[in-house]
């Protein structure tokens, strides 16, 4: 059974995540860092994870982000996946996009990024839109 999170706890969970934000600006010097996943949706418990994805002026080293896992999950008290948004798939951009929560913003250029991938994924969905139709009339991929 899945319990929700009281409001004291919330605010307990608010500061400990303005803590991770300060200890990721710190240590990556990002242009943009955003909560998605359940988080942004309001939908976590006690269980969930927290999902931050951060974007920098380059991509990040894996090695670096997966450092930092620890004492930010440390600090605010659940485990915590880092994506780096440069190297993510065009769809997890786009997800980043559209519904995720910005809690970081450094300039405008972040902003341009997650408007860009928005743009790229649905340029996607239309250039797919005709395969997809062709293989539901078949019902195959091949021949």
């Amino acid at each position: 059974m899945r319990s929700a999170i009281r409001k004291d706890d919330t605010l307990r969970e608010v500061e400990r995540l303005k803590e991770a934000i300060r200890l990721l600006v710190e240590e990556l010097d990002p242009l943009g860092i955003y909560l998605f996943g359940s988080g942004a949706q309001g939908l976590l418990t006690p269980e969930s994870d927290l999902d931050l994805a951060i974007l920098g002026s380059k991509p990040y080293p894996p090695e670096h982000l997966f450092a930092l896992r620890a004492p930010l999950s440390l600090l605010v008290g659940r485990e915590v996946d880092l994506i780096d948004l440069r190297q993510a798939p065009l769809p997890l951009q786009a997800q980043v996009a559209a519904f995720g929560e910005p809690l970081y913003r450094k300039s405008l250029e972040a902003d341009r990024f997650l408007d860009l991938a928005l743009k790229a994924y649905a340029r996607l969905n239309e250039e797919r839109a005709e395969i997809l139709g062709d293989i539901q009339k078949r019902g195959k991929v091949y021949g």
